[in-house]
């Protein structure tokens, strides 16, 4: 939509006080809106959000704020039973009909086959606004009539059923919500019987769920679910089972964690998260990674001095960002006016989602991960670069760092592997390179651990001039993908710099590889 477009649909929402927020076509917020939870954004609100951020939808705060709930129906499925009210198509063609709030009515998926409720905590798309799906728009665009509550007095019922047990859940972020989940989960299994903990509990966690900006995916709530009832069966039984003496003797570790399993049994219990994957913009790389990045990884960048290893690090963070993916870019060796210079060079949005840290007082692994949950809370944070290696310490420091430094640095990159796995966050960072001539994973500077704990390592060989001249090195560079832990394809092109930004050279010849394990695309465009 254009401005003048949103801000008349805008203004039509505004007076018939429906609270709109603005959102990106793949349904992540623009900004932090539990304000709009109780407020209601103005005409100006929605300018200024047009102006910073042009490829904006509007969409709606399910909340009492809007008097709204929707029933989301899925394509394919009976509507006739739901009595005509306004009514709404989705870009993946499922409906939307809406009816005037009811506070009992909270968040449910699958209250009826093919059916949700959409309500508290929630927002759903307004016409004429389109996600990645397509476009939505009005079927029938009349006064909202009340909610039809005789098509869900079951439902009705088992609310007040469970309300004793029920808490005030609060909403949270992508990064808080597993943690979150994981402590309500414990909770609400403490405050009903075991055999209640299905048909009662249950649902209960799954309502709370719906409260999360986006909600846990419906699989991975249920596995959390499932593995905290196993844990808390065994661990926890003197309410209501009989415990077996224990027949071995005492040993320093729980023999309930330590026991051998059938793989799959232990897969069902276990947390397991779903991942995304994201494209760089790299398609020679987007092509042997097979659609890379994933959440989780951590991406390695090594090169020597001016070999532009932050550079494309930048440009990593700007493809993100064009794709209304939040970044966050800490950097310990120049100052962020030096840095928001490179980026303007490239031709950037001053209103892209790139996000920094006013002055970065440590490199601390604890210091990183208490930003980052900070940025993921307010922004949504998709991808943290940090520039680069050589500022960090783990989260234990050694007291002597020089007796084994390559242990010190194999640490530090194992805590940033382990911070992308447990806040489902890229990492892109840069590290030093021993040597430029033909350099290889294992000339990464510090410890051989850097490439074992990586996913991808990328290495840039700048071409030298032919020539002496005041400038040392061509605008050519080498790239190679050299670790690729998703498909094991490795890569290798040259690219030339333009406009600040990388772009592949299309008469480079490589040269031939005996080695299957190099991979050549030429035809990237298709």
């Amino acid at each position: 939509m254009t401005k003048e477009e949103i801000l008349k649909e805008a203004d039509y929402y505004i007076k018939s006080w429906i609270s709109v927020i603005p959102v990106a076509k793949n349904k992540l917020p623009l900004i932090s809106w539990k304000e709009f939870q109780t407020r209601i954004a103005s005409i100006e609100d929605v300018s200024m959000w047009a102006d910073m951020f042009p490829d904006m939808q509007l969409w709606w705060v399910t909340w009492k704020i809007s008097n709204l709930v929707v029933v989301d129906v899925e394509k394919g499925w009976d509507i006739s039973w739901l009595p005509k009210t306004a009514i709404s198509k989705t870009g993946g063609d499922w409906f939307h009909y809406y009816y005037s709030y009811v506070p009992w009515m909270t968040n449910k998926v699958r209250i009826k086959n093919l059916t949700d409720i959409r309500s508290d905590g929630w927002y759903v798309v307004l016409p004429p606004s389109e996600t990645t799906k397509g476009k939505y728009e009005w079927l029938v665009k009349i006064q909202p009539i009340p909610f039809p509550k005789n098509l869900f007095v079951e439902w009705e019922i088992n609310e007040k059923n469970v309300s004793s047990v029920e808490t005030d859940y609060p909403w949270y972020w992508e990064g808080q919500r597993n943690n979150e989940m994981a402590k309500y989960i414990w909770h609400i299994l403490a405050k009903i019987h075991p055999s209640e903990w299905e048909s009662i509990a249950l649902p209960v966690v799954e309502q709370a769920n719906q409260k999360n900006n986006p909600p846990l995916p419906d699989n991975e709530l249920k596995n959390t679910f499932y593995s905290i009832v196993e844990r808390e069966k065994r661990n926890n039984n003197d309410r209501w089972y009989k415990k077996e003496e224990s027949k071995t003797s005492s040993k320093m570790w729980d023999d309930e964690d330590n026991k051998i399993l059938p793989m799959n049994k232990i897969a069902s219990m276990e947390e397991y998260l779903a991942w995304e994957l994201f494209e760089t913009r790299f398609p020679l790389f987007d092509a042997a990674l097979e659609w890379w990045l994933a959440d989780w990884d951590l991406c390695i960048i090594s090169g020597q001095t001016w070999q532009w290893k932050t550079t494309i690090s930048q440009q990593i963070a700007v493809n993100f960002a064009e794709q209304w993916l939040p970044v966050l870019f800490l950097s310990y060796e120049v100052k962020v006016c030096h840095l928001w210079k490179k980026f303007k060079e490239m031709g950037i949005s001053e209103f892209l989602p790139i996000y920094s840290v006013q002055r970065n007082t440590t490199g601390n692994i604890w210091w990183i991960e208490e930003k980052l949950i900070e940025a993921k809370e307010m922004y949504n944070i998709k991808l943290l670069v940090i520039d680069h290696l050589g500022f960090l310490v783990p989260r234990t420091v050694m007291k002597d760092i020089s007796s084994n430094y390559s242990v010190y640095i194999t640490q530090i990159c194992r805590d940033l592997k382990q911070l992308a796995l447990k806040h489902n966050i890229i990492i892109v960072m840069p590290v030093h390179l021993r040597k430029t001539e033909d350099p290889t994973i294992n000339d990464l500077w510090g410890s051989a651990g850097i490439g074992q704990e990586s996913d991808e390592v990328i290495l840039l060989n700048r071409e030298k001039a032919s020539t002496a001249s005041w400038n040392y090195f061509t605008n050519d560079t080498k790239i190679m993908l050299v670790k690729n832990r998703s498909t094991g394809k490795c890569v290798q092109w040259y690219f030339k710099l333009v406009n600040g930004r990388f772009v592949q050279d299309e008469f480079y010849i490589p040269p031939q590889r005996d080695s299957a394990r190099w991979q050549y695309y030429k035809r990237w465009d298709n």
